[in-house]
């Protein structure tokens, strides 16, 4: 059996497209790092999370001590740089995704009562409200042109301060002992 000159093209040629696949293919393999490729992604833990839960509550902790002097110029966004709704150095800059990130890993954790599941939930959506109204009390600060408002402003956000930090105080310890 003899194969005539086209039919034997036709059968073992590759087209450009095939070959320019396969090359683009490779070198882009060759790119990318072997520890990138070879690397398995570890599932977080709550230790992933605490860090930056500890760090945000420190933060608020400092704020509560200094909050005379962070507040005596009467400019809300020296308060809230340090809550993280005004810039992005705060550790409270994102915090909802650790608080989220925790609660998930505590939720699937067979060990975790339905009372600490809950509570969790609870505490970390009530410290975010926290954080938020002292938010507005501070931002409210810099639209008012009476003193007397926006020390009253001012005031309205240290109590919420304190209560934030009382309730955030409840959930590291929480988050400590599940740990």
């Amino acid at each position: 059996m003899s194969l005539d000159k086209t039919e034997t093209l036709s059968r073992f040629s590759c087209s450009r497209r095939y070959i320019l696949g396969s090359v683009l293919g490779a070198v882009s393999l060759a790119l990318v790092p072997f520890n990138a490729v070879a690397a398995v992604k570890e599932a977080p833990t709550l230790n992933t999370y605490l860090p930056q839960i500890e760090a945000g509550f420190d933060t608020l902790v400092d704020l509560q001590k200094t909050w005379n002097e962070k507040t005596e110029g009467l400019d809300g966004d020296v308060v809230r740089r340090i809550l993280g709704t005004v810039g992005v150095k705060s550790p409270l800059f994102k915090i909802r995704k650790s608080f989220e990130g925790a609660w998930k890993i505590i939720a699937e954790s067979p060990d975790a009562s339905e009372e600490t599941i809950e509570r969790v939930n609870e505490l970390y959506n009530s410290i975010l409200d926290g954080i938020s109204g002292v938010d507005f009390q501070l931002y409210s600060v810099n639209f008012t042109e009476l003193r007397p408002t926006k020390e009253k402003l001012i005031e309205n956000g240290k109590q919420a301060l304190d209560s934030t930090v009382e309730m955030y105080a409840e959930l590291v310890k929480l988050l400590k002992s599940s740990a």
